[in-house]
Order: structure tokens, then C-alpha cells, then sequence
């Protein structure tokens, strides 16, 4: 398409008047038809029809992107307009703004603070970015649901039609806010229709987001315990980015998704959910699976001696959420269910006959009311193996379903996609230590690597400095939007609200003098100080315990949640709470962990003598070629590498570690962001090679 018959729509805030009419200026010498709205038509009742038909008519729009084109619902109405229709769209950053997360994949154009100097050369990259290649800046496929708070308001009813709608219509989306969605969830379903609709809204934020690209799936099989080769990756089966598709594509009853923290398990299985229940809507069948969500953290809350049966547990969830559906009994006799429970990792246990007990009791669970019924599934998520294989028996084998770390050339890719004016210093830092990498192979922590080089413009090394990055900023919003309970002083004094608003330097810093990041910290290392059981994960707590885990600061322990809530770091859910994710827990546990005396949570067995249950056990139990079970752990060993980097003396406080599990202290090393002295780095390794020694030499 020539420019003389390409029709570009100019779309922009009335601050950005100036910079838009010298852009349509160019662009009409240039020989392109422009529509940019003037103070003439924007006041007139016939301006709505002239922009729906410039919109119609224009073949490509310019969107100048500020933090106040962001506020607007007509700039959003604009755009969101040739988003839906797969429009050429050309995003032009004039500010230190963060894009809508729909527009994140478009190629941008970096005008920040550079107009009056660079103006000649940023014109020609903009005449250069609408000459047509073949490979214009189009929209990407639109997700179903687009969630911003400049949606039109609507009632549940007509938010429930227009989300059905959307389903059927993929093309196109529909744009709901944020409280549209919760109220779906909250409206008690009448049908099975409804309940599909409140599965799939539940994960429509952007924060529940997947894209594919960056998901690598592996299905193992479990060959038996009599096998010598147990777990094998099957080589008729293809990697694979879809986890509905692996599930379909194969015919067993049962899977776990095994996966590191934060590799996204959890997102995972929420899109799963939501793609289930997209079937179910477009795809009305008197026998369609039904998805059923828990969490195993919830599984046995308030039974410290003794958790209830699963199939009682699952009922009264069911029934509680859903009094005017089928009971789950009917849908499992149709053999119409999909369970989906996350985090076997964290069920509750207070010993390891407890533990496999419990485990127990879900194994005949699954093979009494999943395998014996033709048509129900289930699939559990799983931090580490071992767990997942107690749901295997001597002649049943449930497959896992493994999720990899992302490659390096995926973790770059996600870097040139969201971050495309900071991917050259990105790559750089990621790239000058392997270590660093490592931490940055999950989706999770990339996410929170973005949040800190969008907030200050500095790329963190490791955890601590990008979850204290990401926290900083979640305040920071909430002050400048007007949060009513962060005006108490209590929570954030005077002087921590204005620098947060100001924006901070440090890259550590927190506001630890009002209350607020003091009882999170208190809250997270409590939790996980009564968690049962070696595998901490994500704790969850009913509301009173929180309260009463942050004895003595009752004035403010309220308030404190409340601000968790608003600012995301806590998720409150039927009465329940937790942090959102579990290394945002450790982390705040961390912070108290670094200033304690008494590190002996952090021991563990390191001699053959003191391992319970014995060695000599351990092998009646094995088959052959089986491998050995890893060493108990402790559940702390994320929290105390987190501590290392956050401590003020590093050196103390890793020699505490190396007193009792020198093999810990050895991990807090090799992270990047710990700064410990030389000595400490000959004394913990002269402890581990002189360990090795003992062992390979003999008593």
C-alpha cells in the first residue's frame, strides 16, 4: 500500500496535542492521509460519529502512549477498536509510561524525552516503521478478555451475556473491568453454563497471562518400581507447549506436573482450567467435562491430628461453592470430572508416616472415584519428584508431566519482548554470569525482573533486589492512586509514603518503620514456622490465624492485611489468605530469618547413622536399578538463600548455616546477590571437600 492511499488514525491524550500535530504534519507531506481530531469536532455532538468513521476507515493507527493516554477511555476505545479488528497499530512512547499489557508485543518507538533533539531522525524511524515490508506492526491474536478498569460498566447479567458472547466470537474480544469479573465469581451459578463462565473470568487478569512461547512440557512416564529405568521420557511423544493437549493426547486417569518454583505450575493448570471451560461453553454436551480447582494447602485446614476423607473434603467444597449445581457425586458417577489440585508439595503432614498416610488416602481417592470411572481425570501440581511418585503403586503408574526451565534463548526472547528499550544492558547483565541466569529461567521471576527495569531502570542480580523492586512499586501505586488506608501513618509513615512516591535508589530499601512490610514479615515467618511438614510451600491460613500469628500489633493487623490485598502481595479466598506466590512468602520469612540467633530450623541429618528412616530400610523398599530418595529437608532452604543476600553480615550469618548444613551454606554462596568475604568462601569449601573426604576414605 502506497502512502497516498494509506489512511493513518492518530490516536492520543489532549496533553499530547503538540507532538501529535507535528506528526500529522510529517505524515501529509510524506503523502499519507492523517485523521487526528481537533478542538473544533471534540466538543460537538457530531465527534463520536466522525471518530467511528475514521476508525472504519483508516488503514493504520498511530498511538502516542502516556501515562495520561493510559487513563483515557477514549484513547483506550481507539485502540481497542483496531485490536479487536487486527489493525496495523504503531505505539510511539512519549513518556516513562508502561503499555497496556495487550499492546507489550507491539514493536514500539522510544520518543521519551527525545523530541526536541533527535527530532529528524526519530521522524525518519517512524516513516521507516510504516513503509509497508510485508511484515507490519499488527495486533497479535487477541485474547478473549481484555481486563481494564475503562471497560463500560455493565450489570452481572450483561457482563455474563458479554463474556459468553466473546467465547462464541473469539475474534471478538471483550473488555471487562476488573470488578466485572469478580462479581461473575461471586454470582452464584445457576447452571453448569454459569459455572463455566466464572471458571474461565477467574483467570482473565493479565497477571494469569501464559504465553506459550515460553513453555516447555515433557511427558514422563512411571514404568513401576520393579523397572530399572522407572521414569523415562517416552520418545513417541513430542515436546509440547500445551498442557490440555498432553492430557487428551494421552489415556491415562491421573498426571503430575512436576516444576521448580515459580516455573509457572499454578498458571498452567489455571489456563487448563480455563480451556476446559471454554469447551464447555462453546461446545454444550450433556457430558462435557466439568473442571473442578483446590488447592492442597486448604486440604485438612484446622485438622492439625487427623484430615478429613478427600471425597468428603471435595464434596463439601463443591457443595459450598456451587449449592445449585449437581452434586459432585452425580458428576463423578457421569464420569464428567476434571480435578485440578495444586500443590501436593504442600499438604500438611507432621512426620513421613503422616505424610504417606495422607498420600494414601488421595491414591485411593484417585483409583476408587477417577481410574474406575471411565471419563474423570485428574492432575496434581508438584514441586519435586518423590512426592509425585507416592501417588504411583506397585502395579499403577501415574505419569508426570515435567515443566523445563525456559532455555537461554527463551529468556532473551522474553526480554526482547517486554523489555525492548533496555534488551542490549539486559542481555548484557543475564549473559556476564551464568548464575544470574539461572535465576531468571522461570516466568515468575522475569516477570518480576520487568516490574523493577519499568519502575527504576536497573536490572536486579537476584531475588532479593527484584521482589523488593516489585513490592516498592505495588505501594507506589496504591499511594498515587489515593489507597485510603495507606494515609495511616501507622501502616507507612509520612516520609516512607513520599519517597516511595519519589521513587528509590536503593534497591533493597523497604519502608520498615511503619507497620506494614514489619507485620508481613512477621505474618510469612510465622506461617511458615506452624507449617506441618518438610515442604513449606505456599502456607495458607484462615483470616483469624493471620490475626492471631500477628499478636501484638492487633491496632494494625487489620489494616496491614488490607493493604496485602489491595496491593496484591495477599490473596484472600473464602476466608483463607496467603501470599501470592510462595517465594514472595520466603522472601518476607527471610527478612526475619536473617536477623535470628538461633538458625537449628535450618539442620539436617548428614551421616548415615542419623538419616530417619535408616539407610538399611530405605533399600528393603527400593527395586531394583531405583534410585535412592533425597535427604530430608528442612522447607527453608529457598527462605535462607534469601536471607544470606538480605542479612547485614553475610559472613555471620553464613557461618551460622555452615554450623549446622554446610551443604546450605554452600547454596547461599553460589547465589549472585550474596557478598560474602573470601575467608568465608575457603571455609565453607575446606567444610564440604574435607566432608567428601571422610566419605570417600571411611571412618
Amino acid at each position: 500500500m502506497h502512502a497516498a492511499s494509506t489512511r493513518i488514525f492518530i490516536s492520543y491524550q489532549r496533553a499530547s496535542a503538540d507532538t501529535a500535530l507535528r506528526i500529522r504534519d510529517i505524515l501529509t507531506d510524506a503523502g499519507y492521509t492523517v485523521w487526528l481530531d481537533t478542538d473544533q469536532i471534540r466538543h460537538t455532538d457530531r465527534w463520536p460519529v466522525a471518530v467511528n468513521q475514521a476508525l472504519e476507515e483508516a488503514d493504520s493507527m498511530i498511538l502516542l502512549l502516556t501515562q495520561a493516554a493510559n487513563e483515557s477511555r477514549e484513547v483506550f476505545n481507539e485502540w481497542f477498536y483496531f485490536y479487536k479488528n487486527r489493525k496495523p497499530l504503531h505505539v510511539i512512547r512519549l513518556d516513562d509510561s508502561v503499555p497496556h499489557y495487550q499492546l507489550l508485543s507491539l514493536q514500539r518507538l522510544d520518543w521519551n524525552g527525545r523530541i526536541d533533539d533527535e527530532w529528524p531522525r526519530l521522524v525518519a524511524e517512524l516513516l521507516a516503521a510504516l513503509r509497508p515490508t510485508g511484515n507490519e506492526s499488527v495486533s497479535p491474536a487477541p485474547e478473549t478478555v481484555v481486563t481494564t478498569p475503562l471497560a463500560p460498566p455493565r450489570s452481572v447479567t450483561s457482563t455474563l451475556h458479554a463474556l459468553y458472547s466473546a467465547l462464541l466470537h473469539p475474534d471478538k474480544p471483550v473488555a471487562l473491568r476488573p470488578e466485572q469479573l469478580d462479581e461473575i465469581q461471586l454470582h452464584q451459578a445457576r447452571d453448569l453454563r454459569d459455572y463455566y463462565l466464572a471458571c474461565y473470568s477467574r483467570w482473565c487478569g493479565p497477571e494469569h497471562r501464559l504465553d506459550r512461547q515460553f513453555v516447555r512440557l515433557n511427558l514422563i512416564y512411571d514404568e513401576g518400581p520393579g523397572s530399572p529405568d522407572r521414569w523415562i521420557k517416552m520418545p513417541s511423544v513430542r515436546e509440547s507447549d500445551d498442557l490440555n493437549e498432553i492430557l487428551t493426547s494421552s489415556s491415562s486417569f491421573a498426571y503430575v506436573l512436576l516444576g521448580a518454583p515459580g516455573s509457572g505450575k499454578t498458571t498452567l493448570l489455571r489456563r487448563l482450567e480455563m480451556d476446559v471451560a471454554r469447551i464447555g461453553v462453546t461446545n454444550p454436551d450433556p457430558r462435557s467435562v466439568v473442571p473442578f480447582s483446590v488447592s492442597l494447602a486448604e486440604f485438612g485446614l484446622g485438622h492439625r491430628e487427623r484430615a478429613p476423607n478427600p471425597l468428603e473434603w471435595l464434596q463439601h467444597r463443591w457443595s459450598t461453592r456451587n449449592p445449585q449445581l449437581p452434586e459432585l457425586r452425580r458428576l463423578l458417577d457421569d464420569g464428567r470430572i476434571l480435578l485440578i489440585v495444586d500443590g501436593l508439595n504442600e499438604l500438611a503432614h507432621h512426620d513421613a508416616t503422616d505424610l504417606r498416610r495422607r498420600v494414601d488416602a488421595w491414591r485411593a481417592f484417585l483409583y476408587e472415584e477417577i481410574r474406575d470411572i471411565p471419563g474423570n481425570r485428574a492432575i496434581f501440581s508438584c514441586r519435586t519428584l518423590e512426592y509425585g511418585a507416592m501417588l504411583s503403586s506397585k502395579d499403577v503408574g501415574v505419569p508426570h508431566i515435567r515443566l523445563e526451565p525456559m532455555t537461554e534463548s527463551q529468556v532473551l526472547g522474553y526480554i526482547d519482548l517486554h523489555l525492548p528499550d533496555h534488551a542490549e544492558l539486559a542481555r548484557e547483565v543475564l549473559l556476564r554470569d551464568p548464575r544470574t541466569l539461572s535465576f531468571y529461567r522461570t516466568p515468575y521471576m522475569l516477570r518480576l525482573l520487568v516490574s523493577q527495569v519499568h519502575a527504576i531502570g536497573t536490572i536486579p542480580v537476584g531475588r532479593t533486589d527484584a521482589f523488593a523492586a516489585m513490592i516498592r512499586e505495588l505501594l507506589r501505586r496504591e499511594i498515587l492512586a489515593g489507597n485510603q488506608r495507606l494515609i495511616n501513618t501507622e501502616i507507612l509513615t509520612e516520609r516512607e509514603q513520599r519517597r516511595l512516591r519519589d521513587g528509590v535508589r536503593d534497591p533493597r530499601w523497604l519502608p520498615n518503620t511503619g507497620s506494614f512490610i514489619p507485620a508481613l514479615t512477621r505474618l510469612a515467618y510465622q506461617m511458615q514456622s506452624t507449617k506441618l511438614g518438610a515442604e513449606k510451600g505456599n502456607v495458607v491460613v484462615t483470616y483469624d490465624t493471620a490475626i492471631d500469628l500477628l499478636n501484638g500489633l492487633a491496632r494494625i493487623a487489620e489494616a496491614s492485611l488490607h493493604v496485602g490485598f489491595d496491593t496484591g502481595i495477599l490473596d484472600e479466598h473464602e476466608e483463607t489468605i496467603r501470599f501470592f506466590h510462595q517465594l514472595l512468602q520466603e522472601f518476607f520469612a527471610a527478612r526475619q530469618l536473617g536477623a535470628a540467633d538461633d538458625l537449628s530450623q535450618l539442620a539436617v541429618p548428614t551421616r548415615v547413622d542419623q538419616v530417619t528412616p535408616a539407610l538399611s530400610a530405605r533399600l528393603d523398599d527400593l527395586a531394583v536399578g531405583e534410585p535412592l530418595p533425597p535427604l530430608t529437608t528442612t522447607g527453608w532452604e529457598e527462605t535462607a538463600v534469601m536471607a544470606a543476600a538480605m542479612t547485614a553480615d553475610p559472613d555471620g550469618f553464613v557461618r551460622q548455616v555452615l554450623a549446622v548444613n554446610p551443604a546450605l551454606a554452600g547454596r547461599c554462596l553460589a547465589a549472585p546477590d550474596v557478598d560474602c568475604s573470601e575467608a568465608v568462601h575457603l571455609e565453607v569449601a575446606g567444610r564440604l571437600l574435607a566432608s567428601v573426604f571422610r566419605l570417600a576414605v571411611g571412618p
